[in-house]
């Protein structure tokens, strides 16, 4: 792209090249509170797979959230095995991706029986893990089974 450094159009492509870079970049927590290097989420992903992923207490965070990963580990006093430690850390992986922010609602609030479904879901699941058959272990790969299938559900029948 060639445009003269004191035009816009150079200021609007400079901010969109760093926030994508910005948005895109993870780093991970391990079982020490240590954090890796921030990069790509594909060569994050890798490692913490080579490491033995959030079973052995590594997980992915958005760099833009790792602070907040540090406080959920000290938090929790390192206890990587809490389910709801789990839940937190999932959810700094998720947070980059899906800011508050960015959901303004003006289409949603107009469509009957929504948030009626979603609140099914959520229902469900708390019946599910508050259930005598749920295992604190089994919480945590749960969730993330049952955000993929939703995701997946949607993704195939709202086109």
């Amino acid at each position: 792209m060639a445009f003269d450094i004191h035009s816009w159009q150079y200021k609007q492509w400079k901010a969109d090249k760093a926030n994508t870079l910005n948005e895109a970049m993870y780093t991970y927590i391990g079982p020490k509170g240590e954090n890796g290097p921030i990069t790509v989420k594909a060569q994050v992903a890798q490692f913490i797979k080579k490491k033995g992923g959030n079973k052995k207490g590594y997980f992915l965070v958005a760099a833009k959230q790792l602070n907040k990963a540090k406080k959920v580990y000290q938090k929790y006093r390192g206890n990587f095995k809490n389910a709801d430690f789990q839940d937190d850390m999932f959810d700094l992986m998720y947070e980059n991706i899906v800011g508050e922010e960015l959901l303004k609602e003006e289409y949603i609030e107009i469509m009957d029986g929504l948030e009626e479904g979603l609140e099914q879901i959520v229902e469900a699941w708390m019946d599910w893990r508050r259930g005598p058959m749920t295992e604190r272990s089994d919480i945590a790969p749960a969730r993330k089974e049952l955000l993929k299938f939703c995701m997946a559900y949607l993704k195939k029948n709202i086109k």
